[in-house]
């Protein structure tokens, strides 16, 4: 008998991030023929989030955004950039590896209803948010929204802007056109 689906589902998802954890243990660039294949695909602004980005997270962009040129040739210069910088929010973490396991724990044990409510209050620092560490970890559980600012700050795409805020939204709340951001995901997860 298969299991049911949403365990199938979590399965999956536990998968991806040990298989993430692991691949962040090495502090390795991303190779440079393909660093500068994106940097060619990437604004200004935008590059001056991607070089913030540590060496880990840089190849994890890469790949993502090499995998969705693959699944979409002539993909356009903005749906790369999305696909490359759709976590960049994770920035306002200050998170290395480490925290992002701890953080990621933790907001998988608060029940979720109240994630999202109590993740805004502790990342304008009211509550339980005036102690930093729990900030930190507001701030990360808000990473779509914080990454969607930083990249309407830098001057990127609306639909850049658009996929780094929803990319963990379900898919009826997408603005981005849904074949595009099936591809995203689906190349995110892989």
């Amino acid at each position: 008998m298969e299991p049911p689906a949403f365990l199938r589902t979590r399965a999956r998802q536990f998968r991806h991030l040990v298989r993430r954890f692991f691949e962040s243990l090495s502090p390795a660039p991303p190779p440079a023929d393909a660093e500068r294949w994106l940097r060619s695909n990437l604004l200004p602004g935008e590059i001056d989030l991607w070089e913030q980005m540590s060496a880990p997270d840089q190849r994890h962009a890469v790949k993502v955004a090499v995998d969705v040129q693959d699944r979409l040739p002539g993909a356009g210069r903005a749906v790369i950039a999305a696909a490359a910088l759709h976590d960049i929010g994770k920035l306002a973490s200050g998170y290395g590896t480490t925290g992002r396991v701890v953080a990621t724990l933790f907001w998988a044990l608060v029940p979720g209803p109240m994630r999202g409510r109590l993740a805004h209050q502790m990342a304008a620092g009211r509550g339980p948010g005036r102690i930093v560490f729990l900030r930190r970890l507001a701030r990360y559980r808000i990473h779509p929204e914080l990454g969607g600012e930083l990249l309407r700050t830098a001057g990127a795409d609306a639909l850049t802007v658009a996929w780094a805020t929803e990319h963990h939204a379900p898919e009826w709340r997408w603005t981005v056109d849904p074949a595009i951001g099936r591809v995203l995901k689906a190349c995110d997860d892989d």
